[in-house]
């Protein structure tokens, strides 16, 4: 759905701006959809809230809305949470960077209301081309303006609401990729020549630690990157890109969903998890890169057509058909899912096991080590002294 961006979207300078107004478009979506739906063949009691990246922070944060969860009976978060270190800022940061804009484009005020319509008469196009500006590390990590718990929409924020109370359980589908750290890799590390993995050592890895938890002591620092080298699936030149493309991911979106889906299933939600371990076909992105964020969106919405020329294969076809069929079976029987053509049941998540259904050309299968397995050491290590540098 089409929602406010960046700073139309998400400055949060109250009373006169107080956050949030592209949450409340999607908000506004979700109602006239539910009201709507039998006009178009739809059924309002069978509603499944899907997104993916960003999309999917969006599903989760109005999963914590009070007000925006009764409008939809299921939801499906690929590669996102809104409890993700770039999802979400205080209202603090988000008051600082509004006022950082408001330099940028001849508007300095401490006075808020002040500032907000001296931005009213801004045109809306030069909004675009300084918001990354306001970011310390621009274009690394981060986005600069994103939701923010402004006591409505959000009334706390997304790690403490994860905790409270949240709302009648709904199946839930949350997962990700098997290299969701690459894509972040690329814009994280622009100074790396990734394609040549020997110019990537241990020094380079306790930087990107060091970038993600600017504030985290050097102890911890050394801690993470060894514990990744350790668990090293790769060895010889490509280990450390290996392993800075893992904490990335894990930090940025794994343990964040891994997180959700947790609190999502002790509050008795039925979750269902998933880890995409196969690389589609004729993929145009460098094959370090592995099996990329995103890569599970043509398999749900049939279009594998799109990737890499359509140089698919019939296996590939097969496990689109799977997945979405899975995807219409997830919301209409709410009873055990089993995944067609084998028989075989989709386990609920169990936050004692980290249990995520590996899903490949191969019969799925539970893995035997989690893919959240390091995400008690990490967030403990860093959740602490750590948010995206803004």
């Amino acid at each position: 759905m089409n929602y406010r961006l960046g700073a139309l979207g998400f400055l949060s300078l109250p009373p006169a701006a107080p956050g949030n107004a592209g949450l409340w478009d999607q908000r506004l979506a979700l109602r006239w959809l539910r009201d709507n739906a039998a006009a178009f063949g739809g059924d309002p009691a069978h509603f499944i809230l899907a997104g993916q990246g960003a999309g999917a922070a969006s599903v989760g944060f109005h999963l914590l809305s009070p007000g925006s969860r009764p409008l939809f009976t299921s939801a499906v978060l690929m590669s996102g949470a809104p409890n993700a270190p770039w999802a979400w800022i205080s209202l603090e940061e988000a008051k600082e960077r509004g006022q950082k804009l408001g330099q940028q484009l001849g508007c300095s005020n401490d006075n808020s209301t002040a500032l907000v319509g001296c931005l009213q008469g801004q045109e809306p196009g030069e909004f675009p081309k300084h918001e990354f500006s306001i970011l310390n590390r621009k274009k690394q990590l981060g986005l600069p303006f994103v939701p923010t718990p402004d006591g409505d929409f959000l009334p706390d924020t997304p790690p403490r609401l994860l905790q409270a109370e949240h709302g009648q359980p709904m199946p839930i589908v949350a997962g990700f990729t098997a290299n969701e750290g690459s894509y972040i890799l690329l814009f994280a590390a622009p100074r790396f020549n990734l394609e040549n993995a020997s110019s990537i050592g241990w020094e380079e890895v306790l930087q990107m630690v060091r970038l993600i938890a600017p504030g985290a002591p050097e102890e911890a620092v050394q801690a993470v990157a060894l514990r990744y080298s350790q668990d090293g699936e790769e060895q010889g030149e490509a280990r450390y890109r290996w392993v800075m493309e893992q904490i990335l991911g894990d930090y940025f979106i794994v343990c964040p969903v891994a997180e959700m889906a947790r609190r999502e299933a002790k509050a008795g939600s039925p979750v269902y998890t998933y880890h995409l371990a196969h690389r589609t076909s004729g993929l145009s992105t460098p094959e370090w890169m592995g099996v990329p964020q995103g890569s599970e969106v043509p398999y749900l919405f049939g279009t594998l057509a799109s990737v890499g020329g359509g140089n698919h294969t019939e296996a590939e076809e097969a496990l689109s058909r799977k997945v979405m069929h899975y995807a219409v079976v997830f919301d209409s029987t709410r009873k055990l899912m089993v995944w067609e053509g084998s028989g075989k049941q989709w386990p609920r998540y169990d936050p004692t096991k980290q249990n995520f259904e590996r899903i490949s050309l191969k019969p799925p299968q539970g893995e035997k080590v989690s893919p959240a397995s390091r995400c008690g050491f990490l967030t403990s290590l860093l959740s602490k002294t750590s948010r995206v540098p803004g």
